[in-house]
């Protein structure tokens, strides 16, 4: 029942994006139940959940919830499965057991969850943490296979295969994204011309360079200074 009821709420809501963009000419995220997807994404078969892996290679921890996505020209449509690979670096919606609809992240600029707003950058999400005229504050997200550890003697696993994540962060800043580091030289090297100002607010404030959020604090005072 629960399957059905979901696959219920799709069809709605497909149907009326596709209904939506045909009165409002949003041509660009046209999606119909009836399989024009090919501006928008396409159908695959569902992936075969790997048993002997801990974890999973998604994002979120369900599927089911209520995600806002704006396309490229600022068209806001709300979808109420979706989730992202990690590891292959794609936003699907799981329509059955047996296919989910992957979406092309060429027409997506960014997509709003449970508060937190995640864009997408060369075709890859980032949540955006911090965000300015000039710049934005960006956090990636990076998932492998451990292989198990075995034991010597017995040559039995000690632990299972599972997903390992790691959490990068990024500068978005003049088109580009670049690698940085949660430490006060990343961050120093960043406002050359305001060091002083950015080390007397964090000491006065008790700051950590390499906290996440110390250093969103930081970027606020930075350009409101």
């Amino acid at each position: 029942m629960k399957n059905y009821c979901l696959h219920l709420m799709l069809f709605v809501t497909f149907s009326f994006f596709a209904q939506d963009n045909q009165n409002s000419k949003k041509g660009d995220y046209n999606i119909d139940y009836l399989g024009n997807f090919n501006k928008a994404g396409m159908w695959l078969p569902a992936s075969v959940e790997d048993k002997s892996i801990s974890g999973s290679p998604y994002l979120f921890n369900s599927w089911e919830g209520l995600f806002s996505v704006i396309n490229k020209k600022g068209n806001r449509f709300d979808i109420l499965n979706l989730n992202y690979n990690i590891l292959t670096k794609k936003l699907e919606s799981k329509v059955s057991k047996d296919s989910v609809f992957q979406y092309d992240l060429k027409d997506i600029d960014k997509v709003k969850y449970l508060s937190k707003v995640y864009i997408v950058k060369n075709e890859e999400l980032f949540l955006q943490l911090f965000t300015s005229d000039s710049f934005e504050f960006l956090k990636s997200f990076q998932v492998v296979i451990q292989e198990p550890v075995s034991n010597p003697l017995t040559q039995s696993s000690l632990t299972p295969r599972r997903y390992v994540y790691k959490n990068e962060y990024k500068i978005f800043r003049n088109g580009v994204v670049t690698d940085f580091k949660l430490n006060k030289k990343s961050l120093l090297n960043l406002f050359p011309d305001k060091i002083d100002l950015i080390k007397n607010y964090a000491n006065s404030n008790k700051l950590s360079f390499s906290e996440e959020n110390d250093v969103v604090k930081i970027f606020n005072y930075i350009v409101n200074n």
